[in-house]
């Protein structure tokens, strides 16, 4: 005669348990794209997003405008990407701080330029606006700020 001693567990529930788990362990490991990443080597210090638009003096759109960051105001540095503004004058900037700063916060000039066609070699139109940035810290969403530049283009 067989006597059972014991509950067994059947297989498949511990299983399906650990599959579970695991399944749990991924998914909260995953992270916002759009959270400020950890780049490079040397690491940075957090982001931040500038997002607007460049129109002309009438107010229409101005695409193919080039937009860059300057130097921050108050001597926190940032990498220097730029882009072309969109058909309809759009543009948007992601900027890493690589450089630790006194503030979370930081004041940088936004560069609008019309590229020169030649025979001219500089441009001739251009304007600046000052933004003032919240820096988010790394794995952090980052704050938009909102620019709105227009330059004498008829």
């Amino acid at each position: 005669m067989h006597h059972r001693t014991g509950q067994v567990f059947p297989r498949w529930p511990a299983a399906t348990v650990a599959a579970a788990l695991l399944l749990a362990c991924h998914l909260g490991d995953q992270r916002d794209a759009r959270a400020c990443p950890q780049t490079g080597e040397f690491g940075n210090y957090g982001c931040a997003v500038v997002e607007g638009a460049v129109v002309g003096a009438r107010g229409q759109p101005l695409g193919g405008v080039a937009v860059a960051p300057g130097p921050s105001a108050d001597g926190g540095q940032f990498d220097t990407p730029f882009h072309y503004t969109d058909a309809s004058g759009r543009f948007e900037l992601r900027l890493t701080r690589y450089v630790p700063a006194p503030s979370d916060s930081a004041s940088v000039w936004i560069h609008a330029n019309v590229l020169p066609t030649p025979p001219e070699v500089v441009s001739t139109i251009h304007d600046s606006a000052l933004v003032r940035l919240l820096i988010a810290p790394i794995g952090h969403l980052p704050d938009t700020a909102h620019v709105s530049i227009v330059l004498q283009v008829p």
